[in-house]
């Protein structure tokens, strides 16, 4: 099920690749349900635009980076160094390569149309929808393995979905980005954190444990032995 999950976001981001590289958006269009094509920001100051401007701001570097920063100061302090290396590989890898991916796909193909000259080269994929998805899914990664309740998991996931969602689609509403640039970024973040699941909690993670402690079981086997002239 997971290596199933794994290839369908991995698919869903090649699919968004090209619709970028195609330069169409033909989708995209579809997948607006009536909202203008993206120009820039609106400037509006109504309830849902201040509401779309409240949940964007979730996805916005300075506050993923203070809690991701306050939830590896608990976890170097709490001795949690398997979370410390999680927050580091899965946030901020996946923050510098997300705008690694930006930078590259901005030099190739500026994304928004003219008018928009702020946000050139900051298009494909969102950074807030990239950041979002990357701090509500780590967070979610700690409550699942905090506790073994079904029921407290499906909630802390629920909210994760949901507060990446809506992050998302408020980028689409404020004409920021189009739908394929949310939904790669989606798709991008989930990729990454499941590597730096492997990373720090996974399969490589006890390869890794497994090969280091029986490195130091020889070096001590060694000790043991008596010296032969």
């Amino acid at each position: 099920m997971r290596n199933l999950s794994l290839a369908l976001a991995l698919l869903v981001f090649i699919l968004a690749t090209l619709e970028f590289l195609a330069n169409v958006h033909a989708v995209d269009r579809i997948l607006l349900f009536g909202l203008p094509d993206p120009f820039g920001a609106i400037e509006g100051e109504g309830r849902i635009a201040s509401l779309a401007w409240s949940f964007t701001a979730l996805g916005s570097p300075e506050i993923v980076a203070s809690f991701a920063a306050a939830m590896l100061t608990y976890a170097v302090l709490a001795r949690h160094f398997s979370a410390a290396i999680f927050l580091i590989v899965g946030i901020a890898g996946g923050a510098v390569a997300g705008y690694v991916a930006k930078a590259a796909f901005a030099w190739l193909r500026p994304h928004h149309l003219p008018g928009s000259y702020s946000m050139l080269h900051t298009s494909f994929p969102s950074g807030h929808a990239l950041l979002a998805a990357l701090l509500f899914g780590s967070i979610a990664v700690f409550a699942i393995r905090a506790t073994p309740y079904r029921l407290p998991k499906i909630c802390a996931l629920g909210a994760a979905i949901g507060l990446t969602v809506l992050v998302g689609l408020s980028r689409i509403y404020l004409r920021t980005h189009w739908p394929s640039d949310v939904i790669a970024g989606w798709a991008f973040a989930y990729l990454w954190l499941s590597l730096a699941t492997a990373v720090s909690f996974g399969a490589l993670s006890s390869a890794s444990t497994a090969v280091f402690r029986s490195r130091s079981n020889a070096v001590a086997e060694g000790e043991d032995q008596p010296l032969r002239h």
